[in-house]
């Protein structure tokens, strides 16, 4: 029997978030990219008002190698006027280069502009865009929503079990009978502790990590997910 993700995502979006996973995600590393100040400085105050202390802000793109040694949580991007020294296709460059080097660091991006045809596929690229002017609370909304599954065991748990669910030809074709056989009980133990909330998932995606090590980008999420959270 196949796992219902539906189900499991409806039974923790009903629950909500708890007070601790809504602190954790206050405490995240967000970096805020806009090359108009006022639009900067409003989103940044946004945040703040609503928990978030650990904010960096550019005006420009410093570069995409600092972005990503700086490991941050959430890097929230304009798209217009913020790297045409750094790339051609400015903001659109910069997400291009960042899901590039790494495809499982979140971005929001936050646009006063229509993508025009041609960089259509590179905006699809970021986690969430959203259109000027946000409100605060949908910009705090928003930011919970791409930095759950990175906080909370459960939702984590419910994005391994998504990926998994991608990547089923290739379980199927390159991990012994086994591993696979070990792998659906972990799968539904995961599911089970998430609808039930035991606190104890983690260690079951560890091991789902370590079964999936070799099975390419999607493995590497895993892996991401699971460390995330140790």
């Amino acid at each position: 029997m196949s796992i219902d993700l539906t189900k499991i995502r409806n039974d923790l979006e009903s629950k909500g978030l708890s007070t601790e996973t809504r602190a954790n995600i206050r405490s995240s590393k967000i970096c805020i990219i806009d090359d108009k100040i006022e639009d900067l400085q409003s989103m940044t105050a946004s945040l703040r008002r609503e928990g978030f202390n650990n904010i960096k802000e550019f005006s420009k793109v410093p570069s995409v190698i600092e972005l990503l040694d700086s490991n941050y949580d959430l890097i929230v991007l304009d798209l217009g006027g913020v790297a045409e020294d750094l790339s051609r296709d400015d903001g659109y460059g910069v997400l291009q280069n960042l899901k590039s080097s790494d495809p499982f660091l979140p971005v929001l991006v936050v646009t006063g502009s229509t993508a025009p045809p041609n960089k259509i596929n590179i905006l699809s690229q970021a986690d969430l865009v959203r259109s000027k002017p946000i409100l605060a609370a949908e910009l705090a909304g928003d930011v919970e929503l791409i930095l759950r599954y990175k906080k909370n065991e459960f939702w984590a748990g419910l994005e391994v079990l998504t990926e998994l669910s991608k990547i089923s030809m290739q379980i199927q074709k390159n991990i012994s009978f086994v591993d696979k056989v070990i792998l659906h009980f972990h799968k539904k133990s995961i599911a089970n502790k998430i609808l039930n909330e035991e606190k104890d998932v983690v260690g079951k995606l560890i091991k789902v990590a370590n079964i999936t090590s070799k099975l390419g980008k999607i493995a590497l999420k895993i892996k991401k997910i699971t460390l995330g959270l140790g």
